[in-house]
């Protein structure tokens, strides 16, 4: 609960931004075409919305990834997450060994941002909801 909690914004938001940015002059388009409503949706909606969506998925993936503080809090040591094994087995290792081990836990995320920042800067999620 811990981990839906804390990413429920970002898979609400963000895709919800994202449809809206769609223009229904588009959807009508297509409907005044003959395509159906799920045709419509399938064709039109989902490709358009479907950047914002992978944006939600990876901020809400990053955010879970990094979420050992919300576990320590609710059931450590009965329940252990990723993140918390994680941070215990940077804890235990000597120094250098964890700075390393820190540094190879940290390229996910940043090849994920990476990966999505086309997406948050390009303008492709809506126009109110840029993040610059």
């Amino acid at each position: 609960m811990v981990h839906v909690l804390g990413t429920v914004v970002f898979m609400t938001w963000i895709p919800a931004a994202a449809f809206a940015a769609v223009p229904r002059n588009l959807e009508e388009a297509a409907r005044d075409a003959g395509a159906s409503t799920l045709r419509v949706f399938a064709s039109v909606t989902l490709p358009m919305a479907l950047p914002g969506i992978i944006v939600a998925a990876v901020m809400s993936f990053l955010a879970s990834f990094d979420e050992a503080q919300g576990t320590y809090l609710v059931g450590a040591p009965a329940f252990m997450t990723m993140p918390t094994q994680m941070y215990s087995l940077v804890l235990n290792y000597p120094t250098q060994v964890a700075a390393v081990f820190s540094i190879l836990l940290a390229i996910p995320s940043v090849a994920l941002m990476l990966a999505a920042h086309k997406h948050i800067l390009g303008g492709q999620l809506a126009e109110g909801f840029q993040i610059k």
